[in-house]
Formats: C-alpha cells, structure tokens, sequence
C-alpha cells in the first residue's frame, strides 16, 4: 500500500478512463446460463465437522483434495471442541463423488507444514509444501526462512517425501507465488524474494522425472509484488516467469508493472505492461493459445476496491488502457481456466456488493468480461476454487459461525457454465 500512497493527485485523463470503463463491464446477456449442485458441509461420518482455510485445491474426475489450515471439531455440552490439534491436520480428501470427507494428516514430523501446492496426477497427487525455521502461525510473516518439501498423497498417505531446497527472505505465501505446475511430465513452481522499491529476485524451482531439485534465480532492481509461471503444457525450457514489480523510472514509479522472463535466459526480462497508480493486488495469470490473461483486484484512490482483467501479447508491450473493469466493488476472487471441450473458458467468481450469501459469476465472452449470473453460496473469511470437469469448477471456503448449537463446518459447492460455442 505505500506504492498507492506515493501520489495524492490522478491525472484527469486516467481518472476519465477509470469513470468511463465501469460501463463497458456491465455487459450482460443469456448467451451462458449457470447451474449449481448442492451445496456441501465438510463433515465425517462420525458427526465430526471439518474446517480448512483453503489454499491449494485439485480436482480428479471423482474426488477433491482441499490443504490448508485445517481442523476437527464436534458438538458436546459445553460447545464445540477440538479433537485433535489443528497443525496435525493439512485439509481433507473428498471421494466417493466427493461425499466421503477423510481428514489428511501433515506429513509424519511435520506439524508445521503450510503453503501447500497441489496438482492431481493419474494416481494421487503430487504436493509442495513450505516449513518455516520461524514462527508457526500462517501468514505471520510476509518473507520467511525455511526449506520446501516435496511429497505424493495417494489414498490420503503420504509417500516419497522428498527435500527441494531452502531459502532465505522470501515470499513463500499463496496466491503471491505460484502454484505447482505441471510441464512435460516435470514440475516447477515459482517465489520471490526482496521487498518492493529494494533489490530483489525470483526463484523458479523444478524438478526432473530423476527426482531431483534444482533452481534458477532471476535478479531484479526491483523486489517484486507477486509471481507466477507459465504456461503448464510446455517444456520447462519454455517455462516463462509473470513477476509484478513496481517499476522505478527516472521520472516516477510505474507501480502496476508486469515482466516476462523466459526460463531458458533467466537474466534477461521485457514488459509487458506497465501502469501509473495501479496496485495489481493478487494478478491471476493464464496463458492460453499464446495469449496471456491476467486478473487482478486494486484499491482506488476514487472508490472502492475493483476487480480488472486484460488481455496479453507475451511478446510485446501493451497499453495499460486496454484494461476491462469486471466489478466494483470486490475484496476478493477468483478466476479459472475452465475446460470447454477442446478450449478453455476463463471464469471469475466473487462476492458481489451486498450479500454474504451469494456467489456472482462472469465469463470473458467474445473478448470482454460478462457477467452471467449468481449461484447460492456462503462466503467465509476465505475462499478457493478449481476447474472440476468440462464446464465445471468447485468453490470451497471457510464456515461462518452458526445460530445453532452445533459446529459450523466449511463448505463446497459445484457449479457447471454453459455457454454457446460462439460466445
């Protein structure tokens, strides 16, 4: 926030655009129609409720697995209760058409284990973790020591535990680094290091099919806000870094600024694009089709927070005015690729003004953001979502405290996208 409080003053021209866009987002039509299925609790069979503050999520064709900070509770006389304690718990597995809930432990000796990346494979899961030399509360600090650890979950049980590597001073937390990916039967994840208008870095690590670790350092002038790597179906040699960084120019600083590094040539960068007065909070980037799409939230210096989304050429810099406003105001989000047949369909689902209790979802529709319903669904402190099927995708959040007498528990909800081939 100290890059928004540089400035007091916007540009009449930048503060037209901002008052003009609003009405290009509010475009909206009956070419998709939503349909959601039941809203699940996360309970045990036992009677026990499941809490988990999702972080990583991944779906297979008949189960969900949701990591996070995770707990138990159930119901006595005196209230809810622990029943054992919640660092033992990573999150849960949903199975059997993601009805059956089984807890998933931490990996055996490591409580402390947080920041998990998931991604499903043909048996199980592979999944990264980070363990703290630090404190033990998530999110207690914003750049932390500590070592990554890789392991498979399979039926619930870890296995093939496995050290990546440590490091020092670096943003290890989800969604400011990136997500477990996938590329050519190899898998790479990316974080940063350095604090914003300082020196800093990115590291991007990956793994070969032999089992080890190793990692690239891209150094920077600037620490970077937030990272991520892409694209997942290339080779690793191909693999690209998305750092946002606030950009340090000779007549100002250029905070909403988004650079392209390739694997291949970790020393070298270009922009992408490049903003006055943007903050880019948490940008979610998907390449598709050799375009890159990136979403992202920020606080307005004329209004509440807003939710914006621009399409890339990865190979050029583009203008920051092409940006599309998608709602106003939002606090938080998410956006997915989902699968459409052969393509993908990018979907956005947030909390719209107003209500706790509603899920509003909009699509990019022939270029542009389209709002194309809402869905029942009781946001928590936190939520998650990921594509589930063709046309599909789960969203998964913290309980909310209930009037009842007994434990809340947090929820999941599938929700399917039909849109016409054209839109």
């Amino acid at each position: 926030m100290r890059i928004l409080l540089l400035r007091s003053s916007i540009v009449l021209s930048v503060l037209s655009l901002v008052l003009v866009l609003p009405a290009r987002a509010q475009r909206t039509g009956p070419p998709c129609t939503l349909s959601a299925g039941v809203l699940r609790d996360v309970r045990l069979k036992d009677g026990q409720s499941g809490i988990v503050f999702p972080i990583a999520m991944s779906a297979r064709p008949d189960s969900l697995l949701v990591l996070g900070v995770a707990g138990l509770v159930y119901d006595t006389a005196t209230g809810p209760r622990s029943t054992r304690p919640d660092s033992m718990l990573a999150g849960f597995l949903l199975t059997d058409h993601r009805r059956r809930v089984t807890p998933v432990l931490t990996p055996p000796g490591m409580s402390a284990a947080r920041y998990y990346r998931t991604r499903a494979t043909s048996e199980g899961w592979d999944v990264v973790f980070f363990l703290s030399e630090h404190d033990t509360v998530p999110g207690g600090r914003s750049f932390d020591d500590g070592t990554f650890w890789y392991g498979r979950l399979i039926g619930g049980r870890w296995t093939g535990l496995e050290r990546v590597g440590r490091v020092q001073n670096a943003t290890v937390m989800r969604p400011n680094s990136s997500g477990l990916i996938s590329s050519d039967g190899k898998l790479h994840f990316a974080v940063y290091f350095g604090e914003p208008r300082t020196a800093g870095g990115v590291l991007l690590w990956h793994r070969e099919r032999a089992g080890s670790w190793r990692s690239d350092t891209l150094r920077l002038n600037w620490g970077p806000l937030s990272v991520t790597s892409s694209p997942e179906e290339a080779p690793l040699a191909r693999a690209t870094f998305y750092p946002v960084v606030g950009l340090i120019t000779d007549s100002d600083l250029d905070s909403g600024s988004l650079l392209s590094v390739d694997a291949s040539e970790p020393t070298k960068w270009r922009v992408l694009r490049r903003a006055r007065f943007e903050s880019m909070n948490e940008p979610i980037e998907h390449l598709i089709d050799e375009v890159l799409h990136v979403s992202w939230w920020e606080f307005a210096q004329d209004g509440p927070p807003a939710l914006w989304y621009q399409a890339l050429d990865p190979r050029r810099e583009n203008p920051a005015e092409q940006r599309h406003l998608v709602a106003r105001p939002v606090n938080e989000f998410i956006f997915l690729a989902v699968p459409e047949g052969p393509r993908k369909r990018l979907v956005w689902i947030y909390r719209p003004a107003g209500t706790i209790d509603t899920a509003e979802v909009a699509v990019v529709a022939n270029g542009e953001p389209m709002v194309i319903g809402r869905v029942p669904f009781p946001f928590g402190f936190q939520t998650s979502g990921v594509a589930s099927g063709d046309r599909s995708f789960i969203i998964a959040t913290t309980p909310r405290p209930t009037q009842g007498p007994g434990p809340s528990a947090s929820r999941t909800l599938e929700v399917r996208v039909n849109c016409r081939g054209d839109t």
